[in-house]
């Protein structure tokens, strides 16, 4: 057994090429990556790359708001003649959309973010197609105390979509943390 399939790899990166534009207070970036932000890879296992955007606006020194768009297969490939149902239900795309704000003032930093995913699944025969989405929110606040010494607290909630099962009715996917 190995770990499942992170929202967000933070461990590993993938290959690609970025672009960035910046006319303050925007700056934009695009790019085209193998694999996905849950599976970043350094060669291509599905024939399908990555594409990603972020928008920055940043109208004053304090305050910063983003938006973040990706979107990719994460099955590799080989695994097309093992899946169930017909080609065109076969879906295997894993979308993340995701939205920041960081608010700043003298020794006080703000921070939030919120990030909704979802990865397509394979419909089995004679079943829905049953998408597997998550929703990633957190929220920090830290206060520095003197170069190099901060006090912080940090919310975190991490919750999943439901699905239909025979024995429980309708239930997460993942439990809830």
């Amino acid at each position: 057994p190995a770990a499942g399939l992170p929202i967000a790899n933070a461990l590993r990166w993938d290959t690609g090429v970025q672009v960035r534009w910046q006319r303050d207070p925007v700056t934009l970036y695009g790019a085209i990556t193998q694999g996905t932000i849950g599976d970043p890879r350094l060669s291509d296992d599905n024939g399908g790359p990555q594409l990603a955007a972020r928008v920055v606006y940043a109208p004053h020194p304090v305050i910063v708001v983003g938006g973040s768009v990706a979107a990719g297969p994460y099955l590799a490939a080989d695994l097309a003649p093992v899946l169930p149902g017909p080609p065109a239900l076969r879906s295997h795309r894993q979308e993340a959309y995701g939205a920041d704000v960081e608010l700043s003032r003298d020794r006080w930093l703000l921070r939030g973010e919120l990030v909704w995913n979802r990865w397509g699944q394979p419909a089995f025969q004679g079943d829905p197609i049953r998408d597997l989405d998550a929703t990633a929110s957190m929220l920090e606040a830290r206060y520095k105390l003197w170069p190099g010494l901060y006090a912080a607290g940090r919310v975190e909630h991490l919750g999943f979509s439901h699905i239909p099962t025979t024995t429980q009715g309708l239930v997460t996917w993942d439990a809830d943390v």
